[in-house]
């Protein structure tokens, strides 16, 4: 859990290789959609299921809670 929250937490902010565009480009997408409540709700279910699977205990649930905050 402590693994799979990490990588939650640190995954929105993936999107700094925008910098790598320029600096304008990161301006405009760092901090974007990656940081916003659809993207968020969209994906926390696909996390949680694959964190089920991957640790083989614990609720879809819990797993999805846990990606989602």
């Amino acid at each position: 859990a402590v693994l799979v929250g990490a990588a939650c937490g640190f995954a929105p902010d993936l999107d700094v290789v925008a910098g790598y565009a320029g600096e304008f480009a990161s301006l405009v997408h760092h901090r974007g959609l990656t940081h916003s409540l659809p993207v968020l709700t969209a994906v926390s279910p696909g996390v949680g299921w694959l964190a089920r699977k991957w640790s083989g205990v614990g609720t879809l649930a819990a797993w999805t809670h846990l990606a989602f905050w």
